[in-house]
């Protein structure tokens, strides 16, 4: 089977912390496969910061790769960007490289311009709600029968 084509950008938001989790597992293995390691360059929170690093992201979107054909950005926590980060990334967004993917990971509800900038630049939204404790048995026979397994409802 085909893997599908690549976006641009992704803006990746909810709840659902294991769909999340599984999403990023999933586009650091596709970046790691077209690339090697060094196709992937990650952002997150840290060194005392409560947000990834928006102008680091920047200057890495302007620098040009010499490692792998196409780069991957994984942006995780965007959530907490102020305005002024999130407006500037958006701009960004809408003058990406061709041979550059931006993911963005935003945990709960993104900031607005993100979302416009990645469906501007042809990406995708893509949102992953945690089920209500009322919906979760079955969500969790749809889960398992998209990892192949079979769970009773009952049960």
């Amino acid at each position: 089977m085909a893997e599908a084509e690549i976006k641009p950008a992704y803006l990746i938001s909810g709840t659902d912390e294991a769909k999340i989790a599984r999403t990023r597992a999933r586009l650091r293995a596709r970046a790691e496969r077209e690339g090697g390691a060094g196709a992937l360059e990650l952002f997150e929170a840290g060194e005392g910061r409560r947000a990834p690093d928006a102008e680091a992201l920047l200057a890495s979107l302007a620098a040009i790769s010499l490692i792998a054909a196409r780069r991957y950005l994984l942006v995780d926590g965007v959530e907490a960007w102020g305005k002024k980060d999130a407006e500037g990334v958006a701009e960004a967004i809408g003058a990406l490289p061709p041979e550059t993917t931006v993911a963005l990971v935003a945990r709960g509800k993104p900031p607005a311009p993100l979302a416009k900038a990645v469906k501007a630049a042809g990406g995708e939204l893509l949102k992953f709600e945690a089920p209500k404790e009322r919906e979760l048995p079955k969500q969790l026979v749809a889960d398992a029968r998209e990892l192949g397994f079979e769970l009773d409802l009952d049960a």
